[in-house]
């Protein structure tokens, strides 16, 4: 497994080398006289070459702090002959450097990395692989860094065991600012532009762990065939573990479930779809594991996820939760991090754990009692509403009937149905004729019906009354064991609220108990240098438990032993190649996932055939590792979700989304989740808010940079965007297309919009890559798909179909869509279906339907029943009403009273309340719109839906009159 990841690896790492003759675009030469990133460590940073500066100028996105670029700089450089005979450069001792800008603008090269072996090398295919793994290992721990004499030395040793020779004498302190074409290895330091990611520490990290054999202690033994997902016992006290999952931040169902397994089992798989949660979920996670004593490493594969994290962490829990790091840059904060760490903890209150976690546990028993009323509740409901049911029936089959006898209901004076008329009734239907006759006559004329009339009917109608009374008798009878358990929506959100500050003050008086502890055993002021910051690390890990940073920077922190962290977090796994990640699950005990499989995938530059090339020679059955989620085109995620499939176990879904508008939502969920997602998000109103698609007739056709481009969406999506950042306060803006040229298209025809307004405006344009993980409240996608693209093209925009899932998630509060309309005849059926499914909200929305109303439709025969009453009442019960996005039963309104009625039937009885709690949350928010939300059991519209209807009349009324309570909170039931 390691020999597939670190052979793919090494692939990709080829693709950082250069043609020569891509001189001055692809690479360039430095023009200093002295090396000082590779043999010295007297800077960070260099000049960067006059051509590569006067290329950054020309990137719009060369200042964008959310795009990543990535430079690889190195000394001395080797010239060879490369692919297809063309000459190529690679350097021989590499680091990895991102563009930087001076005080004064001018461009420098700022060192990210210690300087290593090249692992393209191995990759080349231009020397003995034997050789190269025989170099590259016995350089394993490094270079001697800061020594220059050294460092020459090294390159000469090297160029010697690979069997070249130096064209030029190596000398730092004297470099040749112009590269020859000859092959050989020169005094020349070059950078390399539009490198991939550096992945360098990660390849000599997976050299390394094909040497060991203690991945039984690691998560990572959960990849091969014999792991199993177990159960494992964390290293905290069993009073420690008592209880429940504490959440320190604001928790829903599905989230508790997700921390209930990271807290105890070996693997969890999460599936985290755009606007979940994640990062109060992980959060919650680093707050469980700071009161169990347990060490984590958050991680993911961008800077974004893992800021955001540490971050929240800070803001909404205490300092010193999370402590991040990375590279270079980021680890020189470090220190300044857990100095104020426990400066916090010594001007905290000190408060005793115990008591804290009595506190905590006190509120969640709470909780947990109020939870089984509920339980009690439901289960009572589900006894209920067959008998309501059969109450309901029978009424309305003896009503028949009794129109049938007596053309509506039975006349007065006529006796009531008792038990020994209706055995009477049915005794003298059968009965022969002449024995029967006058007892006939007699019960004919004592029901006041006229004596020819037949008997079956008036016996069918004794049987059913008899029927609907007994029910009505159970109904009574269980109704009065029903509960009053006052206003559930009330009380869930108080214990919710009590159960997580409980939750956080545990959390934070054991951080700060720990820190005081320890905070003079804490070294001061960590170097940045990676292995002497590597042992300060070691130093502080058993004194600051919870870590973060992103995947490729773990190397530069935190040495390769085995179960480092008790937990490690892969966030945005669906992201990043399982080998990539691979070193990481070596470092922990237990290993949790997060991605989403229908959102942005790995990005892998080797073709399918050369990793089928790749598994051959490792012994790999190609099939076998697509079935096990191994191969190096697939994902972390699917890796691991493939062991949760051998084990009949499915990943734990995040169902509750916050971030877009209702309307924006519903598209992707019903498209992309299937309709799993619960769309709690608040619906700001105003005229700005919700989905448009705009219809522009225009023509695709190639670009200069040979990407397609679209110039009538182009130009649409740039007078759109000028009068929005036109207004006062513009919303933040993203524009998001399939595209890379029609990306650079509109920011041309954008540029004259003054910058000030797209700075405050956060705006960004480009591929859906630009904004994962981001959002913002204004997303604009321009489709592009129109006459004249390829079929290639249009195919690759269909087969990539997360890509504008991506798109539309990203959007918060307005979506505007342009596209042609015809995409549904250009073969892109997804596209074709967000364009019906926006315009069915734009007609929803017209004058064609302006009230938002189905007056046809019913979920259940409860709300028909209901419904119908009403009618009786002269009530006006509005059906499936439309506000914001969500959709209410009835709803009825008055100038003082806006009252939404909901009937829960079966769907509301599932298991721990969790559609109830969704409810809450799905009502507070309308209660914030000026919405009174009435909850109705579905049974009692079949047992008296005239009483309910009365009651609601009563509360419109302004009196009160509840059928079991009354109560001034947003929700009542």
């Amino acid at each position: 497994m390691c020999t597939y990841a670190l052979r793919c690896l090494e692939a990709e790492a080829a693709e950082g080398v250069a043609r020569y003759m891509d001189k001055d675009s692809k690479w360039f030469c430095y023009e200093g006289a002295d090396e000082l990133l590779v043999t010295s460590p007297a800077t960070d940073s260099i000049p960067a070459p006059t051509p590569l500066g006067n290329a950054l100028n020309d990137d719009p996105e060369a200042d964008d702090a959310d795009t990543q670029h990535y430079l690889i700089y190195g000394w001395p450089t080797l010239v060879y002959p490369g692919a297809r005979s063309y000459v190529s450069v690679a350097p021989l001792f590499v680091v990895s450097a991102e563009p930087d800008r001076d005080d004064d603008g001018s461009w420098q090269i700022a060192a990210k990395t210690e300087p290593e072996i090249n692992p393209s090398l191995a990759a080349l295919g231009y020397f003995d692989r034997a050789i190269v793994d025989e170099v590259m290992d016995s350089h394993a721990e490094g270079l001697p860094f800061g020594d220059p004499r050294s460092m020459v030395l090294v390159a000469e040793s090297v160029a010697e065991r690979l069997g070249v020779e130096f064209r030029t004498a190596p000398d730092p302190s004297s470099l040749d600012t112009r590269l020859r074409a000859e092959l050989g290895l020169h005094n020349s330091a070059v950078v390399i532009r539009a490198a991939p990611q550096y992945l360098g520490d990660t390849i000599r990290e997976l050299r390394e762990l094909r040497k060991r054999d203690d991945w039984q202690q690691t998560a990572a033994r959960l990849l091969i065939p014999s792991g199993t997902p177990s159960s494992s016992t964390p290293s905290a006290s069993p009073d420690e573990q008592a209880g429940t999952v504490i959440s320190a931040m604001p928790s829903n169902q599905s989230q508790e479930g997700a921390l209930r397994s990271l807290v105890q089992d070996s693997l969890t798989v999460i599936t985290g779809p755009p606007g979940t949660g994640k990062t109060q979920l992980v959060v919650n996670a680093a707050a469980n594991l700071a009161v169990r004593r347990e060490s984590l490493l958050i991680t993911s594969v961008n800077n974004a996820a893992v800021d955001v994290a540490a971050e929240r962490a800070a803001e909404a829990v205490c300092q010193g939760l999370i402590i991040r790091t990375g590279n270079r840059g980021i680890r020189e904060t470090v220190s300044d991090q857990v100095k104020k760490a426990a400066h916090w903890s010594q001007q905290s209150k000190p408060v005793d754990e115990a008591e804290a976690r009595s506190s905590y546990e006190t509120h969640a028993a709470e909780r947990e009692r109020f939870l089984e009323q509920l339980d009690d509740l439901e289960r009572l409901d589900r006894e209920l509403l067959p008998l309501a049911e059969s109450v309901s029936e029978a009424r309305l089959r003896s009503s028949e009937l009794s129109h049938i006898l007596w053309g509506g209901p039975p006349p007065e004076g006529t006796p009531e149905v008792s038990l020994t008329y209706a055995r009477a009734a049915r005794r003298l239907s059968r009965a022969v004729y002449f024995r029967a006759l006058q007892a006939e006559k007699r019960l004919l004329a004592r029901f006041r019906l006229p004596e020819d009339s037949p008997l079956s009917p008036l016996a069918d109608y004794f049987e059913w009354v008899i029927k609907m009374r007994a029910a009505a008798r159970r109904l009574r009878r269980s109704r009065a064991r029903r509960t009053s358990i006052g206003d559930i929506a009330a009380r869930v959100t108080q214990l919710d609220r009590r159960v997580q500050e409980a939750g956080k003050h545990l959390a934070v008086t054991a951080l700060a108990g720990d820190l005081r502890k320890v905070r003079g055993r804490i070294p001061q002021s960590p170097p940045a240098r990676r292995r002497a910051f590597r042992r300060y690390v070691a130093q502080v890990l058993n004194l600051i438990r919870g870590w973060a940073c992103t995947s490729l920077a773990v190397s530069a922190s935190f040495p390769l032993k085995p179960g480092l962290f008790d937990l490690v977090v892969i966030d945005e796994a669906s992201q990043c190649t399982l080998a990539t990640v691979l070193p990481v699950v070596y470092r922990a005990k237990r290993i949790a996932v997060c991605g989403d499989p229908r959102q942005l995938q790995p990005i892998v530059k080797i073709s399918k055939k050369r990793l089928e090339t790749i598994a051959d020679e490792v012994g790999y059955h190609p099939q076998e590792i697509r079935k096990r989620g191994l191969d190096h085109g697939a994902s972390a995620y699917r890796a691991f979700e493939a062991v949760y499939e051998s084990y009949d176990k499915a990943p734990i879904l995040l169902r509750e989304h916050y971030r877009s508008h209702p309307i924006i939502a519903r598209w992707f969920n019903k498209t992309f989740y299937g309709g799993q997602l619960i769309v709690l998000t608040d619906p700001v109103e105003g005229p700005t808010h919700g989905a448009l698609w705009k219809d522009v007739d225009g023509i695709a056709q190639r670009g200069c940079s040979r990407s397609w481009v679209n110039e009538a969406e182009a130009v649409a999506v740039a007078n759109y965007l000028r009068t929005v950042l036109g207004t006062p306060n513009p919303p933040t803006i993203g524009v998001i297309t399939p595209f890379r040229g029609q990306a650079d298209h509109i920011r041309d025809l954008v540029g004259q919009i003054p910058g000030s307004a797209k700075k405050a405006s956060r705006f960004v344009v480009g591929t859906a890559h630009a904004l994962q993980g981001n959002e913002r409240e204004l997303i604009v996608f321009s489709a592009v798909v129109a006459p004249g693209i390829s079929d290639h093209a249009q195919q690759w925009v269909e087969k990539e179909r997360h890509l504008i899932n991506v798109a539309v998630s990203r959007a918060r509060h307005r979506l505007v869509v342009i596209g042609h309309p015809d995409v549904a005849d250009l073969g892109n059926p997804t596209l074709a279906s967000l364009r019906r499914g926006h315009l069915d909200h734009a007609t929803l929305s017209g004058q064609a339907a302006s009230s938002g109303v189905d007056y046809g439709r019913f979920d259940s025969s409860a709300e028909r029943l209901l419904y119908e009453a009403g009618q009786r009442a002269g009530l006006a019960l509005i059906p499936k009403r439309n506000i914001g996005g969500y959709e209410l039963d009835f709803s009825v309104e008055t100038h003082a009273l806006k009252l939404n009625i909901e009937v829960d039937g079966e769907q509301h009885l599932d298991s721990r309340q969790r559609l109830r709690r969704q409810d809450v949350a799905r009502d507070r928010m309308l209660h914030k719109r000026g919405w009174t939300v009435r909850r109705i059991p579905a049974w009692r519209c079949h047992a008296d839906p005239d009483a309910e209807v009365g009651a609601i009349i009563n509360l419109v009324a302004g009196d009160g009159a509840l059928t079991e309570q009354a109560s001034p909170a947003p929700s009542v039931s």
